[in-house]
């Protein structure tokens, strides 16, 4: 920093790159929240649907259940 509390042209524009990271930081981590909050909503199932013994077995063999 030079005399007087002010910063540079290099330390400035450094410092501005700094919060800049910051910012795209927590903006990524917004859209990832939110992209999972998305994805949690769209699997949970309106209507609940009863199977059949075929299809738990079927699944079984799949190793899903």
């Amino acid at each position: 920093m030079l005399d007087g509390g002010k910063l540079s042209g290099k330390e400035a524009h450094e410092e501005h790159k700094h919060m800049q990271n910051e910012k795209d930081t927590i903006a990524v981590q917004t859209k990832n929240d939110a992209y999972e909050d998305f994805k949690n909503r769209i699997s949970m199932p309106g209507k609940l649907q009863k199977l059949t013994a075929e299809e738990i077995n079927n699944l079984r063999k799949q190793g899903r259940i």
